[in-house]
């Protein structure tokens, strides 16, 4: 007869489930949009040329190569860490609004609702499969938000580009979660969502 699983296991499956999803969606984005980085990479390092004479091209094509790497890889592990925080912030809310609430419970709903981070990704990549990317000049000009139709330069792309269709449904679903499984009203459900959406969303306009 086989043992029933654990607390942890609930958690542990789904967020391993979502992890890979995240990641295979997002490095799938990363190569459709592949043509574009390598443009702007390659602008970007004319300009640096120019700026840093004393550096030989070859150190400098070495040097951005890394940062590249890095930069994609982070890109890949934000999804996973973004879900992670995003359960932490929304159990601190909840609790503080008077519910109690497992960590357990808040993490889960974090990874649920992280459907709408992978579902970004497909939408970028399947964006950039369906574009003339030479005609693009960022890739949150392929977004779900008001920031397509912003110059990429402007100073509000970063929060812009956070408010996308994906960022209302994971919202929603975040608030479904809290209605369905703790004692707090719907309009504090919402209240304790954006909340929680916000947090994350700070570091990334300043």
């Amino acid at each position: 007869m086989a043992e029933p699983r654990s607390g942890q296991d609930r958690i542990a499956l789904p967020f391993v489930a979502f992890t890979v999803t995240y990641m295979v969606a997002g490095w799938a984005a990363q190569a459709a949009l592949r043509p574009l980085n390598l443009r702007r990479e390659t602008s970007e390092l004319l300009r640096l040329r120019e700026s840093m004479p004393q550096v030989t091209p070859a150190e400098l094509r070495h040097a951005y190569t890394l940062l590249h790497n890095l930069t994609t890889a982070l890109s890949l592990a934000q999804g996973p860490i973004y879900v992670a925080l995003l359960g932490v912030a929304l159990w601190g809310f909840v609790r503080l609004a008077g519910a109690r609430w497992a960590f357990r419970g808040a993490l889960r709903a974090s990874v649920v609702a992280g459907a709408a981070l992978v579902a970004r990704q497909i939408a970028l990549f399947a964006g950039a499969a369906l574009t003339d990317l030479a005609r693009v000049d960022s890739p949150d000009q392929l977004s779900l938000s008001p920031a397509r139709y912003v110059n990429p330069d402007s100073q509000s792309m970063a929060l812009l580009s956070s408010l996308d269709v994906f960022s209302l449904v994971l919202v929603a679903l975040l608030a479904f979660a809290i209605v369905r499984t703790t004692t707090l009203s719907r309009r504090q459900a919402v209240g304790v969502a954006v909340l929680s959406w916000g947090v994350w969303l700070v570091p990334k306009v300043l």
